[in-house]
């Protein structure tokens, strides 16, 4: 992250995915969820979040084409 405006940014978007997330996990036992690229990387990454939430998160990789 260039700025801790930066880092909130990206917390503050992550965090309300995690909320959607959770509201979403509440209806179904299985969730996939897809996001861009800079979700998953950083301080504040929504894996380390779900993992922290006691979520088991599970990376799938595309094969290339």
């Amino acid at each position: 992250m260039s700025t801790k405006f930066d880092e909130v940014i990206l917390k503050n978007r992550n965090e309300h995915w995690l909320k959607e997330f959770k509201k979403a996990h509440h209806d179904y036992d299985q969730i996939f969820l897809a996001a861009g690229l800079f979700h998953f990387i950083g301080k504040f990454n929504l894996i380390d979040m779900l993992n922290q939430e006691g979520y088991y998160v599970e990376r799938v990789s595309c094969p290339p084409f």
